[in-house]
């Protein structure tokens, strides 16, 4: 069953085209990568579980990867993406002010109808959303388990059918009740963070130090 952005082209759901879509600035180990390095950096960082070494860029899987992004963006301009790229929240609010139970609440209104009570998604004739916690989805050292920088997706993104009509408040009350789920963990998490500085939405990081 294929995702609901599988072909990764929808450009209010994170599309990966547009100029140097495999470029990046790896936020949590301060690193600088380029081509198929931050492709088998970001397998690395969301999606094991296990803490095991990024898969090396010249596996057969990342560079594929990698050739499948840069085959996106043939012909496409740095204009014609620049209505999405760089979108976010216009302030944050504070963690400590980001009601989960609000969170929850505007959950169930806005996102139940796609992925469904559990945040395992709900079958929408042959697509799928993929799970937003527990063991399939990403884990608690991805960008995505950030508070602010998931919110700033879901202001943009979503709800599926309607994205951009969540308000900041909004986006950030749904990202602050997410990221309180459980859901794998890296556990090279140690070895971020080394030349940033922690930020401050980095719930899970914070729950590590205090176990």
């Amino acid at each position: 069953m294929r995702s609901l952005n599988a072909p990764g082209r929808r450009v209010t759901n994170a599309p990966a085209l547009g100029p140097a879509p495999v470029a990046s600035k790896a936020g949590s180990s301060g690193a600088e990568a380029s081509g198929p390095a931050p492709v088998a950096g970001e397998a690395g960082s969301s999606q094991h579980e296990n803490g095991e070494p990024n898969p090396p860029p010249d596996a057969p899987e990342v560079r594929a990867l990698a050739a499948y992004l840069r085959w996106l963006s043939e012909d496409v301009s740095k204009e014609e993406t620049r209505a999405w790229r760089g979108q976010g929240i216009a302030k944050n609010i504070p963690l400590e002010e980001l009601d989960e139970r609000r969170g929850r609440r505007l959950y169930l209104a806005k996102c139940l109808s796609c992925h469904g009570k559990n945040g395992q998604g709900v079958s929408i004739g042959g697509l799928k959303a993929g799970p937003l916690w527990g063991p399939g989805s990403w884990n608690d050292g991805a960008g995505a388990a950030r508070v602010y920088t998931l919110a700033a997706y879901l202001r943009h993104a979503m709800p599926y059918l309607a994205p951009g009509t969540l308000t900041d408040e909004e986006a950030q009350l749904i990202a602050r009740y997410i990221t309180a789920q459980p859901r794998p963990e890296f556990t090279a998490k140690a070895r971020d963070y080394q030349v940033e500085k922690l930020p401050p939405d980095a719930v899970y990081y914070g729950r590590a130090e205090a176990k």
